[in-house]
């Protein structure tokens, strides 16, 4: 709707598509609702997203639920000068590349999926294996903290790794295009790992603050902050918190790391349902992407409108504010839901 808006000044253009869009939504959140309460936290939005994608594709391409006039931009002479720069729109030009078949493209993900399955159904009993070797460090600095971790029970770690050190043979890559591809997935990945090591160790380090000294953490100090001048109307602004962390940290990974800790101790002091809070965290946190100032410049760089950041998030200012209050408006609502 805001596309269209923004397009030829017509809300009732991008509304045309509303039931292909709740269909969309809801083959999604079904099976990601289905797995998180029966697998657990960490492949609900994998597997979620591979079974949404499986029946939506047939839907598209049936023509079901799809509007009857298709929607297009003006005619490429009435756009604005903002929406082109230095890449010409319709320049692209495909690589001259035999196409590869549905499914050895998906054989990666299906071996992530599979391995992931395996390490985490309680019926196959592998858990305890991947969890007995540990790393980690105790009494650091001479006080009472300490930190483990299970290499192999980290999703990054097993099967994301493996995986990837097998897809070179998978796809017969020569070592040229290996090396090529891991500098490239290096550069791409150095700024957004940098970040997270330093977001990780600054929020341990806010969580065990008073741990030493016997007093309360900057986290619970800071939540009984919010909680006393918010009340149960923190829910409203939960979202915001979760935008401003993505928009500062340009990750809506790192914005969830750095004030999860802090949303989950305002809902318990204000009474609020942890497991809404944190959701509304992540929900503003992925709205803040639109006007976090890497992913901006990322974008633009790709179409050659670099240098107009600025006029983007603008525009998309607003809308990241009224996503954030939908959200927390959808959170009290809840609220009244008795068995929430």
């Amino acid at each position: 709707m805001l596309m269209s808006l923004f397009a030829t000044g017509k809300f009732r253009d991008g509304l045309a598509v509303w039931r292909l869009a709740l269909f969309g939504g809801l083959c999604f959140t079904i099976p990601e609702a289905l797995i998180a309460i029966f697998l657990g936290p960490e492949l609900p939005s994998l597997i979620g997203a591979l079974i949404g994608l499986v029946v939506f594709i047939p839907v598209i391409k049936n023509g079901w639920l799809t509007p009857g006039k298709t929607w297009d931009f003006p005619a490429h002479d009435k756009w604005p000068d903002t929406w082109e720069g230095d890449v010409k729109a319709g320049s692209g030009v495909p690589e001259a590349e035999a196409p590869m078949g549905y499914l050895k493209s998906w054989v990666p993900y299906l071996l992530i999926v599979g391995l992931l399955l395996m390490s985490r159904l309680p019926v196959l009993d592998i858990a305890p294996m991947l969890q007995s070797w540990k790393i980690g460090w105790t009494s650091i600095f001479g006080t009472s903290i300490g930190k483990d971790l299970a290499p192999f029970y980290n999703p990054g770690v097993f099967p994301f790794l493996p995986v990837a050190i097998l897809i070179p043979l998978i796809y017969g890559m020569s070592r040229k295009s290996i090396t090529k591809t891991v500098l490239h997935t290096l550069k791409i990945v150095r700024p957004a790992a940098v970040a997270l090591i330093f977001t990780l160790a600054m929020v341990y380090i806010m969580m065990k603050s008073g741990e030493a000294a016997g007093r309360d953490s900057m986290l619970i100090v800071l939540a009984d902050e919010a909680a006393t001048a918010t009340g149960r109307a923190w829910i409203i602004l939960a979202p915001f918190v979760g935008a401003l962390g993505t928009f500062f940290s340009c990750s809506n990974t790192v914005s969830d790391i750095m004030f999860g800790p802090f949303q989950y101790g305002t809902a318990i002091r204000t009474g609020l349902p942890p497991a809404t809070v944190l959701a509304l965290q992540a929900v503003g946190g992925a709205a803040g992407n639109m006007i976090c100032i890497h992913n901006v410049v990322a974008a633009l760089t790709t179409v050659g409108l670099v240098g107009r950041e600025g006029l983007i998030i603008r525009k998309n200012f607003p809308i990241c504010i009224g996503y954030c209050f939908l959200a927390g408006l959808s959170g009290w609502m809840l609220l009244k839901i008795p068995w929430i």
